[in-house]
């Protein structure tokens, strides 16, 4: 046998496993150290969000209140459109039944236009007009005046 006693050799091999023991304690430490920073992190990040997601919600309250003033307005419009245009088709049903009266009217007042009739030889167009030798305008003693000037 060897000359180490066993109980050595045992409190060696604990010894060991103790150092191996710490080393592991130390990486978990250092990596729970990490996740403690990531969790300040993420709980920033988290109440950001939570502030986004407020401002967001307020904002959809708004918008949803003012389609909501939209639609009202939009109906009111509507509503007087329909009106305006139902007037409005009474108006063109009323001038065209005053259009028709009109036009009964003037074709009754106007009266039966007779048939042209062939006008005698004597009353035929006129020949052409002659003046006068001494009646002639550039004759006439105002005119000479006016050319003379």
């Amino acid at each position: 046998m060897s000359t180490l006693p066993i109980g050595l050799v045992i409190e060696a091999m604990v010894a060991i496993l103790l150092l191996i023991t710490i080393a592991f304690c130390m990486a978990l430490n250092r990596r729970i150290g990490l996740l403690r920073s990531d969790e300040h992190m993420l709980r920033a990040t988290i109440g950001d969000l939570n502030t986004a997601t407020a401002r967001a919600e307020s904002a959809i309250a708004g918008l949803r209140s003012i389609a909501r003033e939209a639609d009202e307005v939009l109906g009111q419009r509507m509503g007087e459109a329909q009106g305006m245009l139902r007037d409005l088709e009474r108006e063109v049903v009323d001038g065209e039944a005053v259009l028709a009266r009109i036009s009964a009217i003037t074709s009754a007042a106007q009266p039966a236009r007779p048939q042209p009739q062939a006008q005698p030889q004597s009353l035929a167009a006129p020949a052409r007009f002659a003046w006068p030798q001494d009646a002639r305008p550039e004759h006439r003693p105002e005119h000479r005046k006016e050319r003379a000037a």
